[in-house]
């Protein structure tokens, strides 16, 4: 894509981190952002740097581990703008010393972060392939046991 402005982007795990920074970047860029993730008030706080940089986004609570939820979320971005022109397949869950390792979160981090993937592909390239122009996909997985 050479042309960013007035594009379409939609970044899974946009509440912290790398997903917040692809959204802002792509707002930046002047791209309208769709953003999404389980943590509600992470997406509160992205929703509300994109809108102190003048691209008000919309915001879609996403469990990405769930087939139906990103059906929801590629259901609301193709509602409100009628394309995406880029998926940031974002969203991921990195299982480390800190936050512990128990088989709960181990098995939620790579739910998290492979089928989420899996979902993200599902639910949004048949639509994008059903669009008169190039569409491109960003997957960044973050798993680690």
């Amino acid at each position: 894509m050479q042309e960013f402005s007035n594009k379409i982007a939609v970044v899974t795990g946009a509440s912290s981190g790398i997903g917040r920074a692809l959204a802002l970047e792509s707002a930046r860029q002047g791209m309208r952002v769709v953003i999404a993730d389980v943590d509600e008030a992470g997406l509160d706080e992205t929703a509300r740097l994109l809108e102190d940089l003048g691209s008000p986004a919309l915001c879609v609570p996403t469990d990405v581990t769930r087939p139906e939820s990103v059906d929801a979320l590629a259901d609301a971005a193709y509602e409100r703008f009628g394309a995406v022109h880029l998926l940031c397949n974002n969203a991921g869950v990195i299982v480390g010393e800190r936050r512990g390792k128990s088989r709960s979160r181990i098995t939620n981090g790579y739910s998290a972060s492979t089928f989420g993937v899996v979902h993200g592909w599902k639910s949004f390239v048949p639509r994008m392939l059903a669009q008169d122009f190039a569409g491109h996909i960003v997957t960044r997985p973050r798993w680690r046991p």
